[in-house]
C-alpha cells in the first residue's frame, strides 16, 4: 500500500474516533456547566428567600423597641428622649442678665475680682432659683480668675444642685461640671480632671441635658481632650440620623411607622420607627450592627448595598442575587449568595476531564507509537530496497569480471602465458569476492536468527591480525593502497577464527572503500588491561557525528557514502557489531568529516 494511503488510513482509524470522543466529552462538559449554573442560580434564589424571611422576622420582633440595643445602635423615644443632642434648642428657665450687670461690670471692666465676687455672693441668697444659679456660676468664674481654686470648686459644687435651670445659656448642672473640670485643669490635677471629665462624658452620652448639636460638640471636644478618650462618633451619627427622622415624622414627611436607610455624613444608617405611648420610638443602627445582629443570624451569605451600588462590607468575588426594598419590605438592597456545598458537579467534571485526558493521552501515545513504527518500517523498506540494489551491484561486478575472463579463455584470446596466469589470478579473486559476498549474506541471516554457532578456541591475536592484514594487502596493493600494521605481541584471545577474520576483513574493506584520495590504511593491536583493542584507521571522507550512532544498524549507509556513489550492502558493520558482541566485546568509532575514521574492536583477553 502506498505511504500516503497508509497515513490517511491511520488518521481515519485512530484520529477520527478520538476526535469524536473528545468532541462529545466537550459537549458533555458544556452541558454540565449549564446545569451547574442553573442549579446554583436556583440555590441563590432559595438562599435569598430564606434570608429575606429571616430579616423580616428580625425587624418585626416586638422586643426590638422594648430593650436597649447593644453597641452600634440606639433606641430613642421622641419627644421625651433621652438623646445626646437635639435638632432644636429647648429653653430652660434663666435669670435676666440685668440682675448681674453690676457684678459683670466690676468683673470685666474694672477687673476687681474681689468686689465682683462679693456682689455675686450677695445674689446667691435670692428667692428665684434661676438667679441663685446664675450667681453661683459667675461667682465660680470670678474666683477662678482670682486663682481662688478652692472657692471656685465650692461655688461650682453649689451650682450643681440646680436642676432644670439654665445659667449663662447652659444647663446649670452642665455648667457646674464643665467649670469644675476647668478649675482642675488650671490646678493640673490630672487624675481628678480625668475622673470629672469622664462623669461629664457619661452624662453627655446619656442625653441628660437638652443640647443642640453645636453646644454638644463644644462640651464633647473638651471631654475628649480632658479624658484622652475618643468621642463616640458612631453614636453621634446614629443620634443625628434619629433626630433627622423625627423631624420628618413631626413635619408629616414620613409615615408614623416605617423602615429606611438614611445617609448621614456619607455613612448609611438603618432606621426603624413606630408609634409609642407618648410619641414615636426610633431605632437607629449602623451597618456593623445590622451585620452582627441580623445578617449573620440569617444563616446565609448576605451583604448590604446602597443606592450607589457599594457593598458594606465588600463581598467576596462570588455570584449573588439582589433583593430590592420594593419586593422585600426591608430597608436595604440585599445581595445574597448561596452557601458553598458539595453538589457533585466539580467531582463529576474532574472525572470527565480526567477521562478525556486519558483518551487524549492514549490517542497521542498510540499515534506516536504508530508513527514511529511506520517511519521505522518505511525506513527499513527503503534500506532493504537500497540493500537489494547494492547487493545486485556487488554481485554484478565480480560476475562481469568472471564472464569476460571466461569468454577470453574460451576463445583462446590469451596466448601469452604471463597474461594467462594474470587472468586466472583475476578469475580467482572475483570468485573469492563472490564467495565472500554469499557467505556474508548467509552468515548475517544466521546471526539475526541466532542459528550461527561460534567455535571458540585460543588464538594469538597478533598473528591473526597480521594474517588477515597481509591477505587484504595482496588484494588491494594493485589498486595503490598502502596497508601498515603494528601489533603488540603476547595477547591471546578465545574466539571463532573465521568470524573474527571476517569482522576484521569488513573493517579493512570499509577503510578501503571510504579512503577517498588518501590510500593509507593503518592497523594496530594494543593491550588495554584485560582487553585487546584492534583498530583500523583510514584518512578518507569521514562520518558526520549525527550518523555515527546509526552506523551499526543493518542496511544503514551514511549520506556521505551515498553522495559519493560508493557501493555497499549496509550489513558489513552490523556483522562486525554482532560478532564483537558474541565474543563479549564491542565496536566503536571515532570520526571527523574530511579527516578519516578509526574503528576499534575491543575483545576480552583469554584468562590464564
Amino acid at each position: 500500500m502506498p505511504r500516503r494511503r497508509i497515513i490517511w488510513v491511520f488518521i481515519a482509524v485512530t484520529c477520527v474516533p478520538a476526535a469524536t470522543v473528545l468532541w462529545l466529552g466537550w459537549r458533555l462538559l458544556e452541558q454540565d456547566r449549564r446545569l451547574e449554573t442553573q442549579y446554583r442560580q436556583e440555590r441563590r434564589e432559595q438562599a435569598a428567600d430564606r434570608a429575606v424571611r429571616s430579616l423580616q422576622a428580625a425587624l418585626s420582633d416586638p422586643a426590638l423597641f422594648q430593650t436597649p440595643p447593644g453597641r452600634g445602635a440606639i433606641l430613642v423615644f421622641y419627644p421625651a428622649g433621652p438623646v445626646m443632642f437635639h435638632s432644636e434648642s429647648r429653653a430652660l428657665p434663666e435669670a435676666s442678665t440685668e440682675v448681674f450687670r453690676e457684678g459683670e461690670d466690676i468683673e470685666n471692666r474694672k477687673g476687681d475680682f474681689k468686689r465682683a465676687a462679693e456682689t455675686y455672693r450677695g445674689l446667691t441668697g435670692a428667692r428665684e432659683p434661676a438667679v441663685r444659679a446664675g450667681a453661683w456660676l459667675r461667682l465660680g468664674r470670678t474666683l477662678r480668675k482670682a486663682r481662688d481654686y478652692g472657692g471656685a470648686l465650692a461655688a461650682y459644687g453649689e451650682l450643681a444642685r440646680f436642676e432644670n435651670v439654665a445659667a449663662a445659656g447652659w444647663p446649670a448642672t452642665l455648667a457646674a461640671a464643665w467649670g469644675r473640670c476647668a478649675v482642675l485643669e488650671d490646678q493640673k490635677r490630672d487624675e481628678d480632671l480625668r475622673n470629672s471629665a469622664r462623669w461629664l462624658r457619661q452624662r453627655l452620652d446619656a442625653g441628660q441635658w437638652p443640647l443642640t448639636r453645636a453646644v454638644y460638640d463644644i462640651f464633647a471636644e473638651d471631654a475628649e481632650r480632658w479624658t484622652g478618650e475618643k468621642r463616640p462618633r458612631e453614636t453621634e451619627l446614629l443620634t443625628e440620623a434619629a433626630n433627622e427622622l423625627w423631624g420628618r415624622v413631626r413635619r408629616g414627611e414620613e409615615a408614623g411607622e416605617g423602615r429606611r436607610v438614611m445617609a448621614v455624613s456619607g455613612e448609611p444608617v438603618t432606621l426603624l420607627w413606630q408609634p409609642a405611648r407618648s410619641g414615636t420610638a426610633v431605632f437607629a443602627a449602623s451597618n456593623s450592627f445590622a451585620e452582627q445582629a441580623w445578617l449573620r443570624r440569617s444563616g446565609e451569605a448576605v451583604w448590604l448595598r446602597d443606592e450607589a451600588g457599594r457593598f458594606s462590607p465588600a463581598p467576596a468575588p462570588v455570584d449573588f442575587v439582589l433583593r430590592h426594598p420594593a419586593e422585600t419590605r426591608l430597608p436595604w438592597v440585599l445581595a445574597v449568595a448561596a452557601s458553598s456545598s458539595s453538589d457533585g458537579f466539580s467531582v463529576r467534571r474532574q472525572l470527565l476531564l480526567l477521562l478525556l485526558a486519558v483518551v487524549a493521552l492514549f490517542t497521542l501515545a498510540g499515534g506516536y507509537i504508530c508513527v514511529r513504527v511506520l517511519r521505522r518500517e518505511f525506513a527499513l523498506a527503503r534500506m532493504q530496497s537500497d540493500f537489494v540494489s547494492a547487493v545486485s551491484h556487488e554481485f554484478r561486478t565480480p560476475l562481469t569480471s568472471m564472464r569476460l575472463i571466461t569468454e577470453a579463455l574460451e576463445d583462446d584470446r590469451v596466448p601469452d602465458p604471463v597474461r594467462l596466469r594474470d587472468s586466472y589470478r583475476s578469475l580467482s579473486r572475483a570468485t573469492q569476492r563472490l564467495h565472500r559476498l554469499v557467505e556474508d549474506l548467509l552468515d548475517f541471516r544466521r546471526m539475526e536468527s541466532g542459528a550461527i554457532e561460534y567455535r571458540m578456541r585460543s588464538l594469538d591475536a597478533a598473528e591473526t591480525v597480521r594474517n588477515v592484514t597481509e591477505e587484504f594487502r595482496k588484494e588491494v596493493e594493485e589498486r595503490g593502497f598502502r596497508v601498515r600494521v603494528q601489533v603488540e605481541q603476547g595477547a591471546r584471545i578465545k574466539a571463532d577464527e573465521s568470524a573474527l577474520c571476517r569482522a576484521l576483513w569488513n573493517l579493512l574493506d570499509n577503510a578501503a572503500k571510504y579512503s577517498g584520495d588518501s590510500q593509507d590504511i593503518d592497523v594496530s593491536l594494543q593491550r588495554d588491561g584485560s582487553r585487546v583493542s584492534v583498530s583500523v584507521t583510514d584518512r578518507g571522507i569521514g562520518i558526520a557525528p549525527e550518523e555515527q550512532t546509526q552506523l551499526f544498524a543493518k542496511f544503514y549507509r551514511g549520506e556521505n557514502a551515498k553522495r559519493s556513489g560508493i557501493r555497499g550492502t549496509g550489513i558489513g558493520l552490523a556483522m562486525v557489531a554482532q560478532i564483537a558482541a558474541a565474543h563479549g566485546g564491542r565496536v566503536s568509532v571515532v570520526s571527523e568529516p574530511g579527516h578519516g575514521s578509526t574503528f576499534t574492536m575491543s575483545l576480552p583477553m583469554e584468562e590464564p
